[in-house]
């Protein structure tokens, strides 16, 4: 189950970027046609200020903001989600300053650093972790933009993605002390703000036994349902506090927690979640299978 559990997981951002693409397209043709009602020429200008990505091309795929794809998971307004412990300032400048560009996902064998996070920024891609990364499953790169065109690895951070696949989770709090820069041990900036989302797949979902389909959630969202709290421990609290103030963090519980997701596309995920078998094992020794998947590689991934 954890194996589809991550596969669902990857669907859903998959699902949540191409419709946040189509939000700020829909978004931008608004402003075009506005502008050219009011009697004004000339295309719009880039202003996300990131490395190698061209806002202003034709393509489809444009960087993120990270605050446009948290509203797009959640239905709701980004100042109104209730991030966690992260200070001000640091949520400021992760949901202000925070960029995302990718649309597919990428193995790794080994931990991510900020080397590998800028090359997947730059390649579109975001990180399936291996089994043994502590704390997460997946990680979206983030670039903290500042208005220059240089790029500087310094200016790297991540989303964190945490996937269960248990239908009554209670892990949760547990597991969330563990879900720290420090644990992760991605050697991104100390300094820089970071995200973690805690996806509970088969929490509050409808029976497995069940042969009914799901409908559209009609319960309105509060930012309260995506409240991931963080318990103190005694004795750690100077080191986890400092911590924390950089941390962003959600939790998602069952798979009517994306508000965006259409009933035929969560009844499909909710087959999936619920299937019990091993999906990575069935190409485990398939050498062509293996040679294919290299190609396509990191070069930090390579050896």
């Amino acid at each position: 189950t954890g194996d589809a559990g991550e596969c669902a997981s990857r669907i859903i951002l998959i699902c949540a970027m191409n419709q946040t693409l189509a939000n700020m397209n829909t978004e931008r043709n608004k402003v075009v046609i506005w502008k050219r009602k009011r009697g004004e020429t000339g295309t719009l200008r880039n202003t996300n200020h990131l490395p190698t990505v061209h806002a202003d091309s034709g393509s489809p795929w444009q960087p993120v903001p990270v605050s446009k794809l948290l509203e797009t998971l959640t239905g709701l307004p980004a100042h109104r989600l209730p991030l966690g412990s992260i200070a001000e300032p640091h949520k400021r400048k992760l949901l202000e300053q925070g960029m995302m560009f990718w649309n597919h996902f990428l193995f790794f064998s080994s931990t991510p650093t900020a080397e590998s996070l800028m090359e997947s920024m730059e390649r579109g891609l975001a990180i399936q972790c291996h089994s043994q990364q502590p704390a997460i499953d997946q990680v979206l790169p983030i670039y903290l933009t500042d208005g220059t065109a240089e790029r500087d690895k310094t200016k790297m951070t991540y989303c964190g993605i945490q996937v269960k696949n248990r239908e009554d989770d209670r892990t949760v709090t547990n597991y969330t002390a563990k879900m720290t820069h420090s644990n992760v041990k991605i050697n991104t900036n100390d300094d820089n703000p970071y995200l973690v989302l805690r996806f509970s797949l088969r929490d509050k979902d409808t029976p497995e036994k069940s042969e009914g389909r799901l409908e559209k959630s009609t319960t309105i969202k509060n930012p309260q349902h995506y409240q991931l709290d963080e318990p103190r421990k005694q004795g750690k609290r100077q080191k986890k506090d400092k911590q924390a103030t950089r941390q962003a963090s959600l939790l998602f519980r069952g798979l009517d927690s994306f508000a965006f997701l259409s009933p035929q596309v969560k009844n499909a995920l909710h087959k999936l979640v619920n299937i019990r078998t091993n999906l990575a094992s069935r190409h485990a020794n398939d050498p062509v299978g293996q040679l294919y998947v290299k190609d396509f590689m990191l070069c930090t991934e390579r050896s």
